[in-house]
């Protein structure tokens, strides 16, 4: 038996991270034929590496769940712990870990150091410097610091950030997270230079709704920074930010997240970063806090990081002649090259997701203008942007001497570090395809926040697109610890919203509301998100402890919905504002995004169910008023939906496919009435030739609930369509990533209109891939995979297909494969300390399996 995976908040040795609350989670490895499971097991934490002094010993205890183990002891700040698990089995056999840390940030101590602030002239980002010495032997460097609009620290040149694009972004009026780094190895005896380049980012460049705005969040770049120096001795020296560092205007002449970056190297002073450079002209900062940032906070963010380098790039021509490298795949990420042209070469680089006529197609940018532009200093280094990001599969570069070739351009996959955790493919090489655009526009997207898109002006954490993908997004990597963090964003907006839910959060400034009175931006399906994501957390993750946290705002969002209806009557109906409806459906015969579907029918039905989901998180919690309370109004909100929206058989008098798809996934009619609803789906899709219509909303359940029906086979069928509308059209047409909308491409493979090629909204048919046709489902009264229900849906026409997903509790495996026309084997595998209940599609007896590995033939007649 072995210990591994140990975590803390859903992150392996977590620096500097909030640890308000503590959830520790670790693995059971080992095999079940040979090896007992662990009856109980011992959780130490002690602030040294031996062990020796002990802040916590829980003892052995058969209680403790390692999927969340919730200790909530005092922390000191700036301290780091290790901690490690031992478990013994029946037969008194004891493991334990190796020992894993966690290290807090300051918490509530407070600051010795200054905010310094640099006023943007408008002309470049800056370049800031400090020296140091260090005169005795050191035991431990740790540096606490933040830069807006976006920083890179460097300590004698090397830099010491653990990703790019820090701090991030959120609502930085509303809570700003400095990060902390191990800076041990980068300090050295004698002098030393701590070194910052900063960008506009997020904070204070073109961002936000309809082309955006500049200095959204405030107008000078800032910094606030410590180095705690701990000697040998026992002293401690701090270096803090204040009037003595010194700065210039830098290489970095623009940047902002739309338009890409300028940067001109022949303005960076050779050596700054190094000891022995004069800065003695460089000019003072400014100690002066920003304005409008209240809130200090630890972080919550993981790090943006380089997961991936495609080298070896086409090398294609334009129309024109104009050189265009092609990634082959669609990402999101910068282009690296070793520079080799001579002192004031320019080099241009145009980012874009389309070759249209042999050329460039820039139409679905918007305003975004995506482009790098370089000017060398002729040293021959490795170049790559600093403070922006590009969604692209092609590159255009003008001004490269071709004679030097193209091999030294590489292109960097940028994407928050999260671990992939689900793999799935099947007998159909389209469908694979596809499976795999959907994982890469997650990557693509999960960009310290989910976006929509990565490209075009925009790129916008919409509530709607990230809780339609949350249960696919959970089965394919861990995303624990990047929706905690999401959350945060959303319950501090519901925090000054009272209760409300905008449709994008982190909120930013719309061009179009400038100047006029704020408005409720919330919508149903959207705004759901603050139920739905803390839901779908607790389901795959199993952390009650992360769920109670996020309670408040499960409450908070209901509550809003409850005073709307209140003041409407008290109909127990969401029959007011705006809603986006299914966005994007094809139903509707008039022009537009809105589908056909009744928005108040579709808010109603979201209405019941986040009032179903806060109740059930309720009752998980332990607090069973709120539970009562808030099922009773589901009950009576699915019989005012029901009277209002269903005719006196319980079906649906909207005819739409996702008003049947609604009714069926969400349980609002009887069961008896759920199977005429299906009735009227499928009927509904076979006069759409077998095509669904569907828009955001309703493709999201679409397979998910016709296999509940029991319509598996129509789901299959849906997905294996390759004509205009389905998800293997866009596979035919080349896509490499998830289409916005169905028609993003028409059948010449030109953009329709300006849709993105990058959106992974409707990749939520995956899910319906793990869960249904292969299988591997949490179950609520186990959450967190500790047992699961393996219920495998066959498909001849699909052929085979194979499924892992590695969970809290270890990796579950499903596959099948038709042997003969109705003869299929099925073979599934549960992890150590797992256990499933298996139910296969001949209908046989249901079964109950402990760990190991399983392989049946069924016949399907």
């Amino acid at each position: 038996m072995k210990i591994a995976n140990l975590k803390v908040n859903h992150i392996r040795n977590p620096m500097g991270y909030d640890l308000a609350y503590q959830s520790f989670s670790w693995c059971y490895e080992g095999d079940s034929r040979q090896e007992k499971k662990p009856l109980e097991c011992r959780v130490e934490v002690t602030r040294d590496r031996k062990f020796k002094d002990m802040i916590y010993d829980s003892g052995f205890c058969p209680e403790i769940q390692n999927i969340s183990y919730e200790l909530n002891i005092a922390l000191e700040p700036c301290t780091r712990y290790y901690w490690r698990v031992t478990a013994k089995n029946s037969a008194g056999e004891a493991c334990q870990s190796e020992a894993a840390f966690f290290e807090t940030g300051k918490c509530d101590r407070n600051w010795s150091a200054c905010w310094i602030s640099i006023k943007d002239e408008k002309k470049a980002s800056p370049i800031v410097r400090k020296t140091f010495s260090v005169t005795k032997p050191v035991k431990r460097v740790v540096g606490y610091m933040v830069g807006l609009g976006l920083y890179e620290c460097y300590i004698n040149g090397k830099l010491v950030n653990d990703g790019f694009l820090q701090p991030g972004f959120h609502n930085y009026h509303h809570w700003m997270q400095y990060q902390t780094y191990e800076l041990t190895d980068a300090v050295q005896e004698g002098e030393n230079v701590l070194g910052f380049l900063l960008g506009a980012g997020w904070y204070k460049g073109r961002f936000g709704v309809n082309g955006g705005f500049e200095d959204n969040f405030g107008e000078d770049y800032q910094i606030l920074c410590e180095v705690r120096i701990e000697y040998q001795d026992g002293s401690v020296e701090v270096i803090g930010s204040d009037k003595s560092f010194r700065y210039l205007d830098g290489p970095v002449i623009a940047s902002n997240i739309y338009d890409g970056e300028v940067y001109d190297a022949m303005k960076e002073p050779e050596g700054w970063l190094l000891p022995g450079f004069d800065a003695s002209a460089w000019r003072q900062v400014e100690e002066k806090e920003p304005e409008n940032i209240k809130v200090l906070s630890e972080r919550y963010s993981v790090p943006i990081l380089c997961k991936e380098k495609r080298k070896d790039l086409k090398v294609l021509r334009g129309s024109a002649g104009e050189v265009i490298l092609d990634l082959g795949q669609n990402i999101s990420g910068w282009i690296v090259f070793k520079d080799v042209l001579k002192e004031g070469g320019k080099l241009l680089l145009k980012h874009v997701e389309l070759l249209e006529d042999g050329q460039i197609c820039r139409k679905n940018l918007l305003t975004a203008k995506q482009e790098f532009e370089y000017t060398s200093d002729g040293k021959g280094r490795w170049i790559r942007p600093h403070f922006t990001y590009y969604g692209f599969r092609y590159v255009q570069i003008e001004g490269w001497p071709e004679a030097e070739g193209f091999e030294d351009f590489e292109a960097w996959v940028l994407y928050s570090d999260l671990e992939t955790t689900g793999s799935i493919t099947t007998g159909n090489p389209l469908v694979n395809q596809f499976i795999s655009n959907a994982y890469w526009s997650q990557r693509d997207n999960f960009v310290d926040h989910p976006t929509d898109c990565p490209q075009r002006a925009e790129r916008l954490g919409w509530t709607g697109d990230a809780q339609m993908y949350c249960s696919t997004a959970c089965l394919t990597m861990d995303t624990a610890a990047f929706y905690r963090k999401y959350m945060k964003d959303i319950n501090e907006e519901q925090k000054r919203l009272d209760g409300r839910v905008p449709f994008i959060v982190p909120r930013v400034r719309a061009r179009d509301m400038e100047g006029k009175p704020e408005h409720d931006t919330t919508s149903a399906a959207w705004s759901d998100a603050a139920t739905i994501i803390p839901w779908t957390m607790y389901l795959y993750y199993g952390d009650k402890n992360l769920l109670r946290e996020e309670y408040w705002g499960m409450k908070a969002w209901v509550d809003s919905i409850i005073r709307k209806d209140i003041a409407n009557g008290d109909k127990k109906l969401w029959q007011c504002g705006f809603h986006f409806g299914d966005w994007l459906a094809l139903d509707n015969p008039e022009p537009g995004p809105f589908g056909l579907t009744d928005p108040f029918y579709i808010a109603s039905s979201y209405y019941f169910y986040s009032t179903k989901l806060l109740s059930k998180a309720a009752r998980v919690l332990g607090m069973a008023e709120d539970a009562d309370t808030y099922g009773k109004r589901a009950e009576q909100i699915r019989e005012a939906v029901i009277k209002e929206y269903f005719d006196e058989e319980g079906v649906s008098k909207i005819d739409t496919q996702t008003a049947y798809v609604l009714a069926i996934y969400f349980d609002l009619v009887p069961e008896e009435a759920t199977k005429k609803n299906a009735l009227k789906l499928v009927e509904k899709i076979e006069k759409k030739g077998g095509h669904l219509d569907t828009g955001f909303v309703g493709t999201v359940y679409l397979c998910r609930a016709l296999s509940k029906a029991g319509f598996v086979d129509t789901s299959y069928e849906l997905l294996l369509k390759e004509d205009y509308p389905s998800w293997l059209y866009q596979v035919k047409m080349g896509a490499t990533t998830v289409w916005e909308s169905w028609d993003a491409l028409d059948e010449t493979g030109r953009l329709s209109g300006d849709a993105s090629l990058n959106h992974y909204a409707f990749g939520a048919i995956v899910e319906w891939l793990y869960r249904d046709a292969c299988g591997i489902n949490p179950m609520e009264e186990y959450p967190g995979f500790q047992k699961v229900l393996l219920q495998p849906k066959p498909g001849r026409k699909l052929g085979e297909a194979r499924a892992s997903v590695l969970t809290p509790m270890g990796s579950y495996g499903s596959e099948w494969k038709f042997v003969s026309e109705h003869n299929v084997k099925i073979k599934v595998s549960i992890p150590f300390s797992g256990a499933a209940v298996l139910q296969l599609p001949d209908g046989s007896e249901v079964r109950e399996l402990e760990a190991g590995d399983y392989e049946y033939e069924v016949c399907l007649d």
